[in-house]
């Protein structure tokens, strides 16, 4: 996010969303929960179990600092 409003110029920083399908569905749904600068998220047929995922996958996404908890 801070990438694309700092180095991409035609990216609006109002008009960011996020997408995914599946498990990255899943990581959209939890990228928005905690990036209030998104302007909406879609999520098609994303597993909203998080509690089933295994902690190595969990540990992947170190950008959401607390996630595992």
């Amino acid at each position: 996010m801070d990438y694309a409003i700092e180095h991409l110029k035609l990216v609006d920083p109002n008009k960011v969303f996020i997408a995914g399908y599946s498990s990255g569905g899943s990581q959209a749904l939890l990228f928005a929960a905690h990036e209030p600068r998104l302007a909406g998220c879609v999520a098609y047929c994303p597993d909203t179990h998080f509690s089933d995922f295994d902690t190595e996958t969990l540990r992947k996404l170190d950008f959401l600092p607390g996630i595992e908890e």
